[in-house]
């Protein structure tokens, strides 16, 4: 039996870098209650989103991390960004600004499936872990 560490509500008035310390030192059974209790209640699915990747980045260690989103038929499937570089000190309108401009555009060109890392995963559907995404080759065929 795990017991948990409830002070998430008051770490809220913190920096968010006190906050990421303390999530770090947290062991791994608090630290995922921790951040099921950021993301339970919340009904925004942008908001929602970011709280998620946010809280992958802490999980993973990472650097930053972004949400595609798949369109188009069977066959010619792309990718456009939802939510881009998402870094654990980001903020959610940063993210969707990245995204997308003020005319609901992408910012981001689109992502034919099998080409890059991102439409790599989304052919393949298969988890890529990469060390040093700076350092991948864009082709994973």
């Amino acid at each position: 039996m795990y017991s948990y560490n409830y002070n998430f509500i008051f770490l809220f008035h913190r920096s968010r870098k006190e906050l990421q310390q303390h999530l770090k030192s947290l062991k791994e059974p608090d630290l995922l209650m921790e951040l099921i209790r950021d993301i339970a209640n919340e009904l925004d699915v942008d908001t929602l989103c970011h709280k998620i990747l946010v809280n992958v980045g802490i999980l993973t260690n990472s650097d930053r991390g972004s949400l595609f989103l798949a369109k188009g038929p069977r066959g010619s499937r792309y990718l456009v960004a939802k939510l881009f570089d998402v870094t654990p000190d980001s903020v959610l309108q940063d993210a969707l600004d990245a995204a997308v401009d003020e005319e609901g555009e992408s910012r981001i060109p689109s992502i034919p499936f099998g080409v890059g890392i991102a439409g790599h995963v989304a052919l393949t559907k298969e988890n890529v872990n990469i060390k040093d995404a700076y350092q991948c080759h864009t082709n994973l065929h």
